[in-house]
């Protein structure tokens, strides 16, 4: 069935919100009222101000609403949802937002558990899917411990000045948000599966465990050269894939 775009916008009411018009953009708000508290839901775990976390949803929006153009060739629902996940982000990592539930610890004690296995006894860093698999825990579930209870220690500068002493949060900061919202969860997972075997474990290991591409290239046994070159053209086809959405 159809997906009735009218019910969170018109080509109008974008337009004018676009131009600024302060009534259009409460409009615009007040419609995507339901899109943006589903995805607070996943934020609410860090912080407990539902309203600000809001606040800061509708902010979202209203920047989708600013930089979207038909152009795109995607919806402007579709375009939303990752910019206002990307406001989200942000908001969290400058405020420091640190908290994790003792259910999402549990979960990512026994993921780390089962990568742990699977490096040893099968040599390979298992993917999401197959996590899920071993484990009888869901994907969004897993997804969101690792992200969670990311071990500060992975984004420590290393020594040198190369490519690899800069950490996650700086090589994505430093890119164009196009590229924020291509790593965005959403496009990882729909990806992943997609991919070959070295490409899944490169994003896994660097996306969602958060190791340097050193420590990546160490359990892959390739050289961070190697590393470095394929998450490139990894990243510039999660690109092109979202904007042929």
């Amino acid at each position: 069935m159809p997906v009735n775009n009218e019910k969170y916008y018109t080509p109008e009411l974008l337009s004018r919100a676009k131009g600024g018009d302060k009534q259009a953009t409460e409009e615009l708000i007040r419609r995507n009222k339901p899109l943006i508290n589903s995805l607070l839901k996943r934020f609410l775990q860090y912080s407990e101000e539902y309203d600000d976390l809001f606040q800061i949803g509708a902010i979202g929006l209203i920047k989708a609403a600013r930089r979207y153009d038909p152009d795109y060739n995607t919806q402007f629902s579709t375009y939303a949802v990752h910019v206002i996940n990307g406001e989200l982000k942000r908001h969290l990592r400058d405020e420091g937002a640190v908290k994790v539930s003792r259910s999402l610890k549990t979960v990512y004690l026994k993921v780390r558990a089962n990568i742990e296995y699977c490096i040893k006894t099968k040599g390979y860093e298992p993917g999401v899917a197959e996590i899920s698999k071993n484990l009888g825990i869901g994907e969004d579930d897993i997804i969101s411990a690792m992200e969670a209870c990311r071990n500060p220690d992975h984004f420590e500068d290393s020594p040198g000045g190369d490519e690899d002493s800069r950490t996650n949060a700086d090589i994505i900061a430093d890119t164009s948000d196009e590229i924020g919202y291509a790593l965005d969860k959403i496009a990882i997972k729909a990806s992943l599966d997609k991919m070959d075997m070295l490409s899944r474990r490169i994003i896994v290991l660097r996306y969602i465990n958060g190791l340097t591409q050193s420590k990546t290239a160490k359990i892959l046994g390739i050289s961070q050269v190697q590393v470095s070159r394929k998450e490139k053209r990894i990243i510039e086809k999660l690109k092109s894939e979202y904007y042929a959405v």
